[in-house]
């Protein structure tokens, strides 16, 4: 599905990365119209700087635990517009992280799982110990968790 991305921000997004190849464009608010009379998608998204109100993913996650069926909309307005969106899925930062586990670590994570050591992944993968300690420790960030029991079992 090919998307072009409309930018009202500077930082360089995790959008496009996730997003890949299916990326058709990517513009400026005010270069939108060229962009999609070169190249017309099938969707459009609008990347904005989005900073989270304390609560909000816990409370979506919350609602569409309660009743799946449930419609959310998300409204953010300023003093000159206001703008509804229909909320169809929830990412946040610990399942996009966990997602982009590397192929090494998702290999070090299968040892984990089996119940091997740093010293036996190391020694198994050919690995110094430092760099299996190094990789035990990415994974266990990535995935948002506090210990290796936590990181096997999800």
């Amino acid at each position: 599905m090919p998307v072009g991305i409309v930018e009202f921000t500077a930082e360089e997004p995790r959008l496009v990365t996730s997003l890949g190849a299916d990326i058709a464009w990517h513009s400026s608010s005010s270069d939108v119209g060229t962009a999609l009379l070169q190249a017309p998608v099938e969707t459009v998204v609008l990347h904005v700087r989005f900073q989270e109100p304390k609560g909000l993913i816990d409370t979506v996650r919350y609602v569409k635990d309660l009743n799946p069926g449930t419609r959310i909309l998300l409204a953010a307005s300023s003093s000159r517009a206001l703008v509804i969106a229909e909320i169809a899925s929830v990412v946040s930062t610990e399942t996009w992280k966990r997602d982009q586990l590397t192929e090494r670590e998702r290999q070090v994570l299968a040892l984990i799982r089996t119940g091997l050591t740093n010293r036996e992944i190391a020694a198994n993968l050919g690995i110094s110990v430092s760099t299996a300690n190094r990789y035990v420790e990415n994974i266990l960030h990535k995935k948002a968790v506090r210990n290796r029991a936590q990181a096997a079992a999800e």
